[in-house]
Order: structure tokens, then C-alpha cells, then sequence
């Protein structure tokens, strides 16, 4: 790969959004999104909702999330890559 390729690819991690993130770290855990959804013992259809950036998750719902995909809260708020 290339230093540009490299460059642009680092560019579109740092572009990524809240629900790209979650989304992101749920398929790396293995996770659908409806046990997710069952984990956190919240509303069906909550993490759809977050993944297309249509809501965001409160503080405490983002430290379960956090915990439960094995993930950095600043992570996830694309605070760290």
C-alpha cells in the first residue's frame, strides 16, 4: 500500500461517525445488532437508530456499549483511532 493510499485510508477513520463506530466495533465483536440491543437491555430497533446517526447514546448507554464491544468510550467518539 502506498504512503497516499495509507494517508487516505487514516483520513476516512478519522471522517468516521459515531455510528460508524458502533457499527464498526459490533461486527468486529460478532455482534447483530439485536444482541446488541438484548446486551444493553434496551429499546429494539436503539442501535440501528445510533448506527445511522439518527440518535446518539447517552452517557451511560455509551459506557455499556463501550464495555460490551471491548472498545474505548473515546474511541467510539472518534477521540482515538
Amino acid at each position: 500500500m502506498t504512503s497516499r493510499r495509507r494517508a487516505h485510508r487514516r483520513s476516512l477513520v478519522n471522517e468516521a461517525t459515531l455510528g460508524d463506530r458502533i457499527r464498526a466495533a459490533r461486527v468486529r465483536a460478532g455482534m447483530t445488532q439485536d444482541q446488541l440491543t438484548a446486551r444493553l437491555n434496551i429499546s429494539s430497533g436503539q442501535v440501528s437508530k445510533w448506527e445511522r446517526n439518527e440518535q446518539e447514546p447517552s452517557a451511560s448507554n455509551l459506557r455499556a456499549l463501550a464495555k460490551a464491544l471491548a472498545v474505548s468510550a473515546d474511541y467510539l467518539l472518534a477521540l482515538i483511532d
